[in-house]
């Protein structure tokens, strides 16, 4: 199925156990709470939504939907929140948290890597996106080091690193975002955005991360991941004191 993957991990976890009598209030109530996601995004989760609806109820319409424009994120994962929520997640977690707050990869991606995508002697993971199709080359930070010796240790038959599934980790890091006591509840989506707003923020071209976080170009980078902070404004002003 095409949209396999907001089925699974969007849809079922919803709407588990609704009737059709039920549905439209349902949909509501989904559209509210899934307002943080881009409008093509919500867009594709609205088709499957009536599709899947109309196997049962040919005369299904969807109730309005109010998309908001553009993406309206504007919290970044702090490193002391990063470290805080990894610290909260079960141990067998920790690991693949890690490699994505310090590759920006995303879930599938990471959760799918093969020690075939890992260049050890080089200490590089080249891999190809899943949603992009194209191929990226990150070189290991120390944290992604620590990771990929000690997995080395425990190799897989079928060459997977990790040994978890996406759901599995969505659930293990909200429980450990509540245990956090975070202010907000960040996704786990939010570590790759916690990886390119940092590079962003030590002065790392928009170019060079958009190439390491697999990126078509320096647009879309900049209206996603160009959070920065009010320390790296004050520093441009000082440069700017300074001229």
């Amino acid at each position: 199925m095409r949209y396999e993957s907001i089925v699974r991990y969007h849809l079922i976890p919803f709407f588990d156990d609704i009737r059709l009598g039920e549905i439209d209030e349902k949909v509501k109530a989904y559209f509210d709470d899934k307002n943080d996601l881009p409008e093509s995004s919500l867009k594709k989760h609205a088709r499957v939504i009536r599709d899947i609806v109309k196997l049962g109820d040919k005369s299904f319409k969807l109730p309005a939907i109010v998309y908001r424009k553009g993406f309206y994120q504007t919290r970044f994962l702090s490193e002391d929140e990063l470290d805080h929520v990894i610290s909260c997640l079960d141990d067998r977690y920790h690991a693949l948290a890690l490699l994505l707050a310090h590759t920006g990869l995303r879930l599938s991606n990471a959760i799918n890597l093969n020690w075939t995508d890992v260049r050890l002697s080089k200490d590089m993971i080249e891999v190809k996106q899943s949603k992009t199709g194209d191929f990226v080359r990150i070189p290991f930070t120390e944290a992604v080091s620590d990771v990929m010796r000690f997995r080395q240790r425990i190799r897989r038959m079928d060459g997977k690193i990790f040994d978890v599934t996406v759901r599995a980790f969505q659930k293990a890091w909200k429980k450990a975002v509540r245990k956090a006591g975070l202010d907000w509840i960040p996704r786990p989506h939010d570590l790759r955005h916690f990886f390119c707003s940092s590079l962003l923020n030590k002065g790392v071209g928009h170019l060079t991360v958009a190439t390491l976080s697999g990126h078509k170009g320096v647009n879309l980078l900049k209206e996603r991941y160009g959070h920065l902070t009010d320390e790296t404004l004050r520093k441009a002003m000082d440069t700017f004191n300074g001229l």
